[in-house]
């Protein structure tokens, strides 16, 4: 009788907590950055400048170095960030393209929990997009890939449990501290300052 107490418990409070974070969130399209920005340099210079800003075998280090990011009111520190450069092959081993993405996670600066901490927003990855304009011009664009943030824990912590996600709304801050940091490595200190937009709390 008590574990069906508990076991009706527990779904009244998913269900609660489902509720509760199931509104629909949106981001004022007044307060995004950019995220994509031309750049007066060739291709190959701001491939060799990605490789340079993030990838941490040469050189380059993550925005959040050992920040502390919230799984509830848990803190951890952060030590998830890797540039990925897999060059696309075809059948023949010839090379088709170049593909650099980058897998990390940080406190979030607008999405907060009702307790005051900061989510963690953990998309899957953030994908360059690098097009030549002209042979000195290139424009580079960031995309997120499945930008999410953790609500609730696992009911049960066994092996291989872990959290529920809730998909959100990019805030381009991320992409835009991206472009930011690319600059700065090609020596670009123009680009316009970057936006906050006002905090989400579910």
């Amino acid at each position: 009788m008590r574990k069906i107490y508990f076991s009706v418990i527990a779904m009244l409070l998913s269900c609660f907590i489902y509720c509760s974070t199931s509104k629909k969130l949106q981001i004022d399209q007044a307060e995004k950055n950019p995220i994509e920005y031309i750049f007066h340099f060739s291709k190959d210079e701001i491939e060799n400048a990605i490789v340079k800003s993030f990838d941490l075998k040469h050189g380059g280090r993550p925005f959040y170095e050992e920040e502390t990011v919230f799984y509830g009111e848990k803190e951890y520190k952060n030590f998830l960030f890797q540039l990925w450069n897999p060059n696309r092959l075809n059948s023949f081993g010839t090379l088709v393209d170049t593909l650099f993405y980058i897998q990390t996670e940080s406190r979030s600066k607008v999405y907060y929990q009702r307790n005051g901490y900061p989510y963690t927003y953990s998309p899957w990855r953030y994908i360059f997009h690098i097009d030549s304009i002209e042979e000195n011009l290139t424009k580079v664009w960031i995309e997120v890939v499945e930008p999410k943030v953790p609500i609730r824990p696992p009911l049960i912590e066994l092996p291989h449990t872990s959290w529920t996600y809730k998909e959100v709304p990019s805030t381009t801050v991320e992409e835009y501290e991206i472009l930011q940091a690319l600059g700065s490595t090609l020596g670009v200190n123009d680009m316009p300052t970057i936006k906050i937009p006002q905090r989400i709390v579910f």
